[in-house]
């Protein structure tokens, strides 16, 4: 478990403790009788809400949040060219132990090497990364310009669970290939 799950579960405990305890305080104005099984019941219910609550935040994030930052550690980097413009991928660990994953740096320019811009154009708003120095537009993909790097990021990684990625040199016409 990463610091963010540790202190979402420190979280989440201080709200059980503090719902427990308000539960507690109001349940002292009703029948003694019943007050122990009132306060069991709703202790029940909340924690099954908040343990739920917590599984759905962490679902959630974990499929929807990028990998903030290049990795620490890395085990293998790549050129790709994808929708044609060219993107570089490292393959590597956050820190010197642990799950590896890919990050995405891009797209540059396969002329000059520049990173490119996003320029929208026409009526119909269409996406371009434009390149400054050359004055050159490549189109952006369909799913826009700002989803195309998760699209370059799971190819990499189907490259690199399918055992293909290690079997072809970063400059190969293989890794040159374009879906577009």
């Amino acid at each position: 478990m990463g610091i963010r799950e540790h202190l979402e579960t420190i979280k989440l405990l201080f709200e059980i403790v503090f719902l427990l305890i308000s539960i507690y305080l109001a349940s002292s104005y009703l029948i003694e009788l019943y007050k122990w099984d009132i306060i069991l019941i709703s202790s029940f219910g909340l924690v099954v809400y908040l343990l739920g609550k917590q599984k759905r935040r962490r679902d959630t994030v974990s499929s929807a949040v990028a990998v903030p930052e290049k990795p620490k550690r890395i085990l293998k980097s790549y050129s790709v060219k994808m929708f044609e413009v060219d993107w570089e991928a490292f393959w590597g660990t956050a820190l010197i132990a642990g799950d590896s994953y890919v990050y995405i740096e891009g797209p540059y320019c396969p002329i000059c090497k520049y990173e490119l811009d996003i320029v929208t154009k026409g009526l119909r708003k269409k996406h371009y990364w434009k390149c400054v120095p050359c004055n050159r537009l490549f189109i952006c993909p369909e799913e826009g310009p700002y989803n195309a790097s998760g699209i370059v990021r799971k190819y990499v990684e189907s490259e690199i669970r399918s055992g293909r990625a290690f079997n072809a040199s970063p400059s190969s016409s293989y890794w040159r290939k374009s879906l577009l």
